[in-house]
């Protein structure tokens, strides 16, 4: 069966990182898992500076400059738990994501690939 393009809309993403809602939790990534495994799902422009709005507070919670909050919120979105950059605290995390430095003298890149 071929699945038709699916639009996500913002609640979706949100629901998947409020805790206060388990059920709608369980519910988006379950939802959002059948789109990746589908490859079906879309996002747009819009649903994603709707969501960085509310996930911007991570700008004012987390102590980071905007750029900086819409690397983190995109790949907190996506579910990605590592991102190489230096403008970040190498080896800290942040709600699930780990920020690794690629230029720090410590990095090896034959232990990431």
């Amino acid at each position: 069966m071929t699945v038709p393009p699916i639009l996500i809309d913002t609640n979706i993403l949100i629901y998947l990182y409020d805790q206060n809602q388990p059920d709608k939790q369980n519910q988006s990534k379950r939802v959002l898992e059948q789109l990746e495994l589908t490859r079906s799902g879309r996002l747009s422009v819009q649903a994603l500076a709707e969501f960085f709005s509310v996930a911007g507070r991570g700008v004012r919670d987390h102590k980071l400059s905007y750029y900086d909050a819409q690397v983190w919120a995109t790949a907190r979105l996506n579910q990605v738990p590592v991102v190489f950059s230096e403008d970040f605290r190498d080896g800290s995390i942040l709600e699930g994501v780990r920020f690794v430095n690629p230029f720090s003298p410590k990095f090896l890149l034959e232990k990431w690939f």
